[in-house]
């Protein structure tokens, strides 16, 4: 029976050999539940912060670009705003941009003043029947517009698309920062549980692979909890992914050695002692 279940799992992984004694003998499955349970824990902290800092994102720097941006409406296939063009969007003055970035955000032009997006150094161009978008320095994505029958956009239909995205931002995140996280230890786990094949041997314990998952499953969540605080801080250690990668090991030798020594359990054969389940010679 089961001594210790899935919440002192996560506290008692730190320090206690009895419950990685417990979870050699008694769990059974190969703790992915557990797995996606801390990983869905620990990845919290992270997309709250991600929300805090896009949130003051919005409120400080995207606020001062959308004010700017002019009701543009197209209609058949043409572009008409109500300002007088060329109208230009600068980049904002405190952009991380470069000496051979364009200068400008956005430049609206309907009287052909200038001829294409590297004329009016702009990272967006919009003509009469064009929209010009630079994606790399070296690429820009031109789309014809003369298709498009019905469209208006104007600085308040903007934010509230930011405003949507502010709210949908962080739990859509969320579920595949956890699923592509999850995948990666779910990985880890298989290649943990693989080194520790070399563990039983060198102890004599008897321990199958799928045991083996189990108990890495379990044995990363020190280093796991330690590194989503060091990046929630912003702490950098040299060679930090060489010490995590020793401090699971050695975990995971201690979980190992836990079902090692000890009593052994009725009815658990191969776990350091005899298997009371079955009749003894001379019985």
């Amino acid at each position: 029976m089961r001594q210790f279940g899935l919440p002192q799992a996560f506290y008692m992984s730190f320090y206690s050999s009895d419950l990685y004694r417990d979870i050699g003998r008694n769990w059974r499955g190969i703790g992915w539940l557990y797995l996606f349970l801390l990983v869905a824990l620990v990845c919290v902290p992270g997309i709250i912060k991600i929300h805090i800092g896009f949130s003051g994102w919005l409120e400080r720097d995207a606020a001062k670009v959308v004010n700017q941006i002019p009701p543009i409406t197209i209609r058949n296939g043409e572009v008409s705003t109500n300002v007088e063009t060329p109208y230009v969007i600068p980049m904002p003055k405190d952009a991380d941009t470069k000496a051979d970035e364009p200068r400008n955000l956005a430049v609206i032009d309907l009287t052909g003043k200038h001829k294409s997006l590297e004329e009016a150094d702009a990272a967006v161009f919009v003509t009469k029947k064009t929209l010009s978008v630079r994606k790399s320095r070296t690429e820009v994505r031109s789309y014809d517009l003369s298709q498009v029958e019905q469209f208006s956009l104007d600085s308040n239909r903007v934010k509230g698309w930011l405003e949507t995205a502010k709210y949908l931002m962080a739990p859509v995140f969320y579920v595949f920062l956890v699923v592509f996280v999850f995948i990666y230890r779910a990985v880890q786990g298989l290649i943990y549980a693989a080194i520790g094949l070399i563990f039983v041997n060198s102890l004599k314990v008897r321990l199958e692979y799928q045991v083996l998952i189990r108990l890495a499953a379990i044995a990363v969540t020190p280093v796991v909890v330690v590194n989503e605080l060091a990046d929630g801080f912003g702490v950098r250690v040299p060679y930090w992914p060489l010490i995590c990668f020793v401090t699971a090991m050695g975990y995971l030798f201690f979980a190992v050695r836990a079902n090692a020594t000890g009593e052994s359990r009725p009815g658990v054969p191969g776990l350091g002692g005899p298997d009371f389940a079955s009749p003894q010679p001379g019985a």
